[in-house]
């Protein structure tokens, strides 16, 4: 028998580093004018260089940081689209992973987002995933995901990195 297949969804939510607006653009930008861009990536370098491309954008890539509030979100079309399909995702899911989130306390929208669309979901069904050796820095952590999504299992937390984690996975899918 073929194991079974899974999926696993990424969603940048606030922006990122690598998603840039096509020149000639106005914000706020519609889903067309956002295109995925390295500016470091140069293969081949003599066929496709950056520079040629980063000439057809503009020069400051969508980025929003964490928020207090979600008005920066709405306005931006390509974030709508990514935190509508995260809330459905979220709110759909069997499990949720977090890896390398710290749930920072001044992301009010994430921390919306992540309580409502969780609010159902077994919390036996939630896994953390961190890397810290730091019991303070552990336990504040925990304190931080339980603020928003309440008692989460002390061995939903992992602190043993998203490396030892995907091992993990790994393992799994070879021995069920």
């Amino acid at each position: 028998d073929a194991p079974a297949a899974s999926r696993l969804l990424l969603l940048k939510l606030h922006g990122s580093v690598n998603w840039w607006p096509r020149l000639g653009y106005a914000e706020p930008f519609v889903l067309d004018a956002v295109t995925h861009h390295h500016r470091w990536a140069t293969n081949p370098p003599h066929f496709y260089p950056s520079s040629l491309v980063a000439r057809h954008l503009e020069t400051t890539p969508v980025i929003v940081p964490p928020v207090l509030s979600k008005s920066t979100l709405v306005a931006q079309p390509v974030l709508r689209l990514v935190w509508s399909l995260a809330f459905h995702a979220l709110a759909t899911a069997d499990s949720v992973t977090f890896v390398g989130y710290s749930f920072p306390p001044t992301d009010m929208a994430a921390r919306t987002l992540f309580s409502e669309a969780l609010r159902d979901l077994p919390r036996g069904e939630l896994q953390v995933v961190g890397l810290s050796d730091d019991k303070s820095e552990q336990a504040i952590l925990k304190a931080r995901y339980r603020s928003v999504l309440g008692e989460i299992p002390d061995d939903a937390f992992r602190f043993d990195g998203a490396l030892e984690w995907i091992r993990g996975l790994a393992d799994r899918s070879q021995h069920p």
